[in-house]
């Protein structure tokens, strides 16, 4: 049964549309970069998902396509991380040789001594002595408000990471549904 709207429904129709498009365009203002990025790495892997549509069925080549998508990503991203950690490990060996052959104590008092010469040399600033005291109660004062940034940060990344796997999944449904309704998609535009 077919039913052909009238004039008046035709344009509430087109209302109810704009309005829904900007509600939705509202919510989503936030990841608008994340779906430019997608439409982009759709259009970019779209030679490889034909590739693949002419071997299997769509629902496979788009599997096999965002697989690749994925990898293209993943394996650059490993070595650039993989590379940190080999750095990070030998600064880390570099550190604890240097520490294992350095007098603690003695160099310690060297510092204090280094300071109090430095801070005697300050015009206007009186007579200010830097201790081991005053140095224990200077950290334990930044350690407490690092402590306080670290637990923060934590509950950021908590944050992140809901935001992180929000981005993820809509990233690959835009890439997933360029990918196979291009054609539908380019003919609505």
């Amino acid at each position: 049964m077919t039913t052909e709207f009238t004039q008046t429904q035709k344009r509430a129709l087109a209302v109810a549309v704009v309005v829904a498009l900007a509600f939705g365009a509202y919510f989503l203002r936030g990841y608008f970069m994340l779906v430019v990025v997608a439409a982009v790495a759709a259009y970019l892997f779209n030679p490889l998902f034909n590739w693949f549509l002419t071997r299997f069925n769509r629902g496979l080549s788009v599997t096999f396509t965002l697989l690749a998508a994925i990898f293209a990503v993943i394996i650059p991203l490993s070595l650039l991380i993989l590379l940190a950690v080999v750095q990070i490990s030998a600064m880390v060996r570099s550190v604890s040789d240097w520490v294992s052959h350095t007098d603690l104590n003695s160099l310690g008092d060297q510092a204090l001594k280094w300071t109090n010469d430095a801070v005697d040399k300050i015009p206007f600033l009186g007579d200010v002595q830097v201790t081991p005291q005053l140095l224990q109660e200077k950290m334990s004062t930044v350690a407490q408000s690092v402590g306080e940034y670290a637990l923060g940060a934590l509950q950021g990344a908590a944050g992140g990471l809901a935001g992180g796997l929000t981005a993820a999944v809509l990233f690959i449904y835009v890439f997933i549904s360029l990918l196979s309704n291009r054609e539908r998609v380019q003919t609505l535009i």
